[in-house]
């Protein structure tokens, strides 16, 4: 199996890097800097904050994305929850 670290570049926030990704990762991680290049553009493109910095726009950003994920795994928590109460109701029925 190939490990070798493989590289890419992407852009964000109008710069350009050169990133190195284990493999399979390569498409997650373009994936993932498209993402943060949209939150950031949304961020700096709103009216509220026009004259914001890209370092202050990526920590706004991460910041959204944070919060979606976390919100994610809760609601994906609570699934799992009901689903096991539904679960245990249905063998306790039988």
């Amino acid at each position: 199996m190939d490990d070798t670290p493989h590289h890419l570049k992407v852009k964000i926030g109008g710069r350009e890097l050169s990133l190195s990704c284990a493999p399979g990762q390569r498409e997650n991680l373009e994936n993932a800097a498209k993402i943060l290049n949209n939150e950031i553009s949304n961020i700096q493109n709103s009216s509220q904050t026009n004259s914001i910095s890209l370092e202050a726009s990526a920590i706004i950003a991460a910041l959204n994305l944070a919060a979606e994920l976390i919100e994610i795994k809760q609601s994906t928590a609570q699934y799992d929850f009901e689903k096991l109460i539904d679960e245990i109701d249905t063998t306790l029925a039988n």
